[in-house]
């Protein structure tokens, strides 16, 4: 993964450069401001500083990182989309943000039409875990475990819910 990502940061690097060449000799002439639209210390926050530090390496200007956290990333999404189209505000987030029209429709901003997708900068895996001391193994566990709770148990959470076939009808 680290060099896939260090391949794509030079790849940014060389487009963004090349872009800026085409408009002007002297692109880019100030800082690169990159939105996070989460807050600092996750997953997401660490690919945005060394893609930050290639950044400021591959075009001699700083790239400077703002976290801009706050309903579920459009806050900061909608400052990339209301920037100036000058090359100078980026948007590093996550790809389920442009689900958010269905969930959100009173957006300020459209993302189909006001941000361009333009690299892939990294693949985490959201995975399942549970206490160790629960006797569950699998996900298979899990099934077994909420079959064999009645919903009228008290014992069963009523948030429970599961949309795979896999489920059976135990999720309410």
């Amino acid at each position: 993964m680290q060099r896939d990502l260090a391949t794509t940061m030079a790849l940014i690097a060389e487009l963004v450069s090349a872009a800026g060449q085409s408009r002007a000799q002297n692109y880019p002439d100030r800082s690169i401001r990159t939105i996070l639209p989460f807050p600092p210390g996750g997953v997401a926050d660490a690919v945005a500083r060394i893609v930050g530090q290639k950044l400021s390496n591959g075009l001699t200007q700083n790239a400077i990182i703002e976290n801009r956290p706050g309903a579920s990333g459009t806050l900061g999404a909608s400052v990339v989309a209301k920037a100036a189209p000058d090359g100078y505000t980026l948007l590093i987030t996550t790809g389920d943000f442009i689900t958010m029209p269905a969930i959100m429709p009173t957006l300020s901003f459209d993302p189909y039409k006001e941000l361009l997708p333009i690299a892939m900068l990294a693949v985490a895996p959201l995975i399942l875990v549970i206490n160790s001391g629960s006797g569950i193994n699998s996900v298979q566990d899990v099934i077994d475990a909420a079959r064999a709770r009645p919903a009228s148990s008290p014992t069963r959470p009523r948030h429970w819910y599961c949309q795979s076939p896999r489920c059976g009808k135990f999720g309410t």
